[in-house]
């Protein structure tokens, strides 16, 4: 439902996913130019929320992550997986074309 800003209600609670990263109930989305390591890093941070794990220094706390990709497919994901050496056995929902 759209409104105008002055009425959004920001009292609501957000957890917080990432210490000044990332907060529940958000969309985020990684852009950037091509072949500069997107993929990757959204991995990684997939994998920190999954697993409760630091990421680039910051506290997490572990949530279900829905990965949502356009170019890579299942079995790519998990290869890419097994080469960074990242544990998501549990909680990783990929969504692909």
């Amino acid at each position: 439902m759209l409104k105008p800003i002055e009425k959004v209600d920001t009292s609501i609670k957000k957890d917080i996913i990432i210490n000044s990263i990332m907060k529940s109930k958000g969309v985020y989305l990684l852009v950037s130019n091509p072949k500069v390591g997107k993929s990757m890093l959204a991995l990684q941070l997939s994998c920190s929320v999954i697993n409760g794990t630091p990421f680039l220094g910051q506290k997490v706390n572990h949530s279900p992550v829905l990965y949502v990709t356009t170019e890579s497919d299942a079995g790519q994901l998990k290869e890419r997986l097994e080469f960074l050496e990242l544990s998501a056995k549990k909680r990783l929902t990929i969504y692909n074309r």
